[in-house]
């Protein structure tokens, strides 16, 4: 008898820990931490289902289901989707809203006009216990990728003990993301990827702060009611520097 209850004991602790194992909340750090403070523009959703929830009460979000909106946009949508190479099996865009959990944010970390036109843009997502259901997803990417765009090359990478994946599609098309805890950041080049991983290590260096230790960042958030839907910061200072 005190054999069984002791099974049933420890049966019942291993199946708590599995439950409280797949239910952790990894670290998410904030996005203003992992990109630099020269940063130029930085916007931000701190918390997307909430805006999200209160955006469906809006006359816009109303305009938007009418039938008559729905339809006039129906084909367009379409032809949108097949553009992408949109397949029967791949997530739509509610599945990919129902990702973000948490902060949601888009920054632009630098610019180039010469000899054309280029921004370095950073997009981030704290996707919270919707993580595994995002790797499926991007684990999908990769397969239809290899499938369809056989002559884009997808490769896994470290740096600073930090895993990321790079992808080129082509000339000047590379795109390479990570996950910084149940943080999903992508960006438009590696050297970028780098920096952020940098920051979010502690190896960055007192030489290269990051914006969210800025003071004019500092200064701006402590201008705003709480709580707010969205942020945006322009650093103008650093635009007329360059």
């Amino acid at each position: 008898m005190k054999k069984l209850v002791l099974i049933f004991v420890v049966l019942t602790l291993v199946v708590a820990a599995a439950i409280l194992f797949y239910n952790r909340v990894e670290r998410a750090p904030a996005g203003a931490e992992l990109v630099p403070d020269s940063t130029l523009l930085f916007a931000a959703i701190p918390d997307f289902p909430l805006a999200r929830q209160e955006f469906q009460g809006t006359p816009l979000y109303a305009l938007w289901r009418e039938p008559e909106v729905q339809a006039f946009l129906e084909k367009p949508l379409a032809a949108l989707q097949a553009a992408n190479g949109k397949k029967d099996d791949s997530p739509d865009l509610t599945q990919l809203l129902d990702l973000l959990q948490g902060e949601v944010f888009l920054a632009v970390t630098g610019f180039t006009v010469s000899p054309k036109p280029n921004a370095t843009v950073v997009l981030g997502a704290d996707l919270k216990l919707r993580k595994p259901q995002a790797l499926l997803y991007l684990k999908l990417y990769e397969h239809q990728l290899a499938k369809y765009a056989p002559q884009a090359k997808v490769a896994k990478k470290k740096h600073l003990g930090t895993e990321y994946t790079i992808i080129e599609a082509g000339p000047g098309q590379t795109l390479t993301h990570a996950f910084f805890g149940s943080m999903w950041v992508a960006t438009s080049d590696e050297e970028t990827m780098h920096d952020l991983i940098a920051h979010d290590t502690g190896n960055a260096g007192i030489d290269s702060p990051s914006l969210a230790a800025s003071a004019r960042y500092r200064n701006a958030l402590s201008r705003l009611a709480e709580p707010h839907a969205a942020r945006a910061f322009i650093n103008v200072e650093e635009l007329v520097r360059r």
